[in-house]
């Protein structure tokens, strides 16, 4: 489902058969790249992806706002993008159920994404890690 109510913000849901739905709320700004503002779903492990095709344009997810998972509080597990370069404070909040984020990347890009989302205050008792 893709759904626009402005330009610069829309509605995007992946359906997953048999397991359910993650809608995700994105932001465009600097061109043909996403902030992503929310997501929202009861699935267990979700990932963002490293781009979605919106408008007739391919854009690209780069940046987790603030609270960006607040309504994904069963999620245990996200995997992220080699894309992202940016992550909000707090942008990990509330995710009681949380164990793990993922991220396939290069060692390097892993590196800067990792020093991210460890700034954005997320729990230290939260295992990064790096998917090859």
């Amino acid at each position: 489902e893709k759904t626009g109510t402005k330009k610069d913000v829309f509605k995007y849901s992946v359906d997953t058969p048999g397991k359910g739905t993650v809608s995700y709320l994105f932001e465009i700004f600097k061109g043909k790249n996403l902030r992503l503002l929310e997501g929202n779903t009861d699935l267990a492990s979700i990932s963002i992806p490293a781009s979605v095709n919106m408008f007739n344009k391919k854009y690209t997810i780069i940046h987790i706002g603030e609270n960006a998972f607040k309504n994904c509080r069963k999620v245990k597990t996200i995997n992220l993008s080699n894309k992202i370069k940016a992550v909000e404070k707090g942008a990990f909040n509330d995710l009681s159920d949380l164990s793990s984020v993922r991220i396939r990347a290069s060692k390097t890009i892993y590196t800067k994404i990792r020093k991210l989302i460890r700034a954005s205050g997320i729990d230290t008792g939260i295992t990064i890690k790096r998917l090859k």
